[in-house]
């Protein structure tokens, strides 16, 4: 640690990452030495974590599911990517990459796992990385007509999206092309993920919610500039402002995950109780004073809360969300 930090914590992430619990506790920890924790990238992350310049670390990508280590190995040797023409076809048009396949694929679009591509953005290749999954992933039906044994016939079928970018002829060996940007026209207008769908992306392909990647990094940048901490570094006796997102918890053992309860007062008055999360996931308990209705699943916001021996409670109006 004191002669090659950086591959210290490195390894004592890799070996800390088997559960939310311990790898949140590492977070903190590497924290304190300086460092900040980024979402993978495909241009920078490898087979296990990795320092990058001003003290950033990446997990893997290997701790994708259904992105192997070949697929890494593969896109390592190809890369830095940095038009999505490179990323998909070599000089000749053929198809670039193959131990990088469409599942593997799928999962780093999930993740958002391109922005060193500049290729995300309103004036940019894709809208948003939902309208990169539906041009490179999607499918849509097409009416066709043919003859089957001399008879014409008429059927809907469905069109595979990644097979119409792959598509490369003899006479035209850039058709895929064609087809690749055809597609990012016609689905310009796709809106990108909700905080749910984004959420049910995080479990997709890390089995779990890890809160830190569905925070955009300037975001808690921000939050470290201006000192807001998580709510999981409030201390019993301390009332500071923190940042949290709300995470559904089952309230009973075996029941349905919910974001919280409505609640009354002894005095009638309402009031609800959420439950907040910091980078670990594991959501405590805070008690809203004057809200009635729950609020959204997967809402980043930012509040001064208090902890006391009742537990975390704030009120309402100093509830802010951040989008």
């Amino acid at each position: 640690m004191v002669y090659h930090r950086d591959e210290w914590v490195c390894a004592y992430l890799e070996s800390m990452s088997t559960s939310p619990l311990k790898r949140a506790k590492a977070f903190g920890e590497v924290k304190a030495l300086g460092y900040t924790i980024v979402p993978i990238d495909i241009n920078e992350a490898g087979l296990s974590w990795t320092a990058l310049p001003g003290k950033r670390l990446m997990p893997s990508m290997t701790s994708c599911k259904r992105v192997g280590a070949a697929a890494v190995e593969e896109i390592i040797a190809n890369r830095p990517f940095n038009t999505i023409e490179e990323l998909l076809w070599d000089d000749d048009f053929n198809w670039r990459l193959s131990k990088f396949n469409k599942r593997a694929l799928e999962a780093l679009i999930k993740i958002g796992a391109f922005n060193s591509m500049n290729i995300i953005g309103e004036d940019k290749v894709f809208k948003n990385y939902r309208h990169m999954y539906e041009v490179l992933l999607g499918s849509h039906e097409e009416t066709v007509t043919h003859k089957r044994k001399g008879v014409e016939v008429t059927e809907t079928v469905e069109v595979d999206h990644s097979a119409l970018v792959r598509r490369r002829t003899r006479h035209d060996p850039h058709e895929g092309l064609k087809n690749f940007y055809a597609l990012v026209a016609k689905y310009s207008d796709v809106k990108e993920w909700t905080s749910l769908e984004r959420a049910g992306n995080m479990i997709d392909v890390f089995g779990a919610v890890d809160v830190l990647s569905l925070i955009n990094p300037d975001v808690l940048a921000a939050f470290e500039r201006k000192g807001v901490s998580s709510i999981e570094d409030v201390e019993l006796g301390e009332e500071k402002v923190v940042w949290f997102m709300t995470i559904p918890q089952p309230v009973k053992k075996g029941g349905q995950p919910v974001v919280g309860v409505q609640c009354q007062t002894k005095n009638k008055r309402d009031y609800v109780r959420i439950f907040a999360s910091g980078p670990s996931g594991k959501g405590v308990r805070m008690a809203v004073w004057g809200m009635k209705d729950l609020p959204e699943p997967f809402v980043l916001f930012v509040c001064e809360v208090k902890r006391d021996d009742y537990g975390f409670s704030t009120n309402h109006h100093r509830l802010k969300a951040i989008s």
